[in-house]
């Protein structure tokens, strides 16, 4: 048996890669993979035999208003059987660290269940929590559908009015992080990426509309299988309302429970963070609320990429340089010219410092609580680098995904 390696797949290797993915997780073809793009793969060769496979998925995602990055979305990854608990995996994230950079500026993943052998593997090898995400549930034993509401049922018809959704969604969410910033043309991308053709989904849209305008919208899907409980179930996919106004939003989840009676479903389930700008309206219709199960989660690969891209113009410090010490690295953040330069070193772990450069963390109040300490700064230093990298609330919309 030789070394294990790990490189980037080349495009004429992706038959052999997909067929280590395929008896792993359930099946896509060449052209599957070809439609979702763009694509890269981290693969691992025990010889000239392929023992492991992670597709990675390059995708634009909105740290703050304004501020987005290129991430590589992993998902399936895939070790051989009989290669597993040999480090195959740790080589190929190890191996997508070095080849990313330059080209992603973060490695991230959507994972469940925090207390499983996955969420371990990923936390391992350095991903880092950014976002929770909970599960909602409403029983469906009442609902109907208020007048202004327009139920469609199928991709084709939400494709043919999704230029509407865009004003709707950025008056929602223009606040929040992420997620892939939206655009014309987003939903029918979304609504065609590969997980669709893993598991098919019947799609349906709820409009709520008002002297011809859109006021709030629900994307929901329901699927054959059905969950760990044997009930059927319709998810939410996004939901959005001009002015957040929760009244909009309540009249449509109604309008849910009773396309669910008419569709055979026993439940609306919704996936959401705390700071969702609807949960209270989830609260009053009796939806109940689990506890945290998913996660998304990100990799520190390129940490001097990922602060150029989104954030080294907002920086204002004349005279001083910038560095970060974790025991990981020593790294200068910030570069300073002129004769006179003021040093200044920001002193944290490992996984608070990939928290404070995708926004997800108050600096200041990191400060005050000791997790990150600062030699040679001083208060307007501090406000200054607060308000550079502010904190910014997140919101997981389970159309994206990957």
């Amino acid at each position: 048996m030789k070394e294990i390696i790990a490189r980037e797949f080349r495009p004429e290797e992706l038959e052999t890669g997909l067929n280590v993915r395929n008896k792993i997780f359930p099946p896509i073809t060449v052209e599957d993979w070809q439609s979702t793009g763009p694509l890269t793969a981290s693969m691992a060769f025990d010889g000239d035999e392929v023992v492991g496979f992670i597709p990675l998925a390059f995708r634009e995602f909105k740290l703050a208003p304004d501020i987005t990055i290129t991430t590589a979305f992993e998902n399936a990854v895939g070790t051989r059987e009989d290669y597993r608990g040999r480090g195959v995996g740790t080589k190929m994230i190890e191996a997508a660290r070095e080849f990313l950079k330059g080209r992603a500026q973060a490695l991230c993943v959507y994972r469940e269940d925090e207390f499983s052998k996955g969420y371990n593997f990923y936390a391992k090898t350095g991903h880092v929590d950014l976002h929770y995400v909970r599960h909602f549930i409403k029983d469906v034993s009442v609902g109907r559908v208020h007048d202004g509401v327009i139920v469609s049922h199928g991709r084709h018809e939400i494709e043919a009015v999704q230029d509407e959704f865009l004003d709707v969604f950025e008056e929602t969410y223009y606040n929040y992080g992420g997620f892939p910033p939206r655009h014309l043309g987003y939903w029918s991308k979304a609504l065609n990426m590969t997980i669709y053709k893993i598991w098919p989904a019947q799609f349906y849209l709820l409009r709520l509309i008002r002297e011809g305008r859109l006021l709030a919208y629900i994307i929901a899907q329901s699927r054959k299988n059905t969950n760990s409980s044997g009930r059927k179930r319709l998810e939410v996919l996004e939901m959005a309302s001009r002015g957040r106004d929760e009244h909009s939003i309540k009249i449509l989840l109604e309008s849910a429970g009773q396309l669910c009676k008419e569709e055979g479903l026993d439940e609306v389930d919704v996936f959401m963070g705390d700071f969702n700008p609807f949960i209270n309206v989830l609260e009053s219709l009796g939806f109940c609320q689990g506890p945290r199960y998913f996660q998304i989660m990100a990799l520190n690969h390129d940490p001097k990429g990922l602060f150029d891209k989104a954030w080294k113009e907002r920086f204002y410090l004349p005279g001083v340089e910038v560095q970060v010490q974790t025991p990981m690295r020593n790294l200068t953040l910030l570069e300073s010219h002129g004769c006179e330069v003021r040093n200044v070193t920001l002193e944290m772990k490992e996984d608070t410092f990939m928290r404070w450069l995708m926004g997800r963390i108050d600096f200041r109040t990191r400060v005050r609580e000791g997790t990150i300490t600062v030699m040679n700064g001083n208060d307007s230093i501090i406000d200054d680098i607060t308000k550079a990298i502010p904190l910014c609330d997140w919101e997981y919309h389970h159309i994206d995904f990957v």
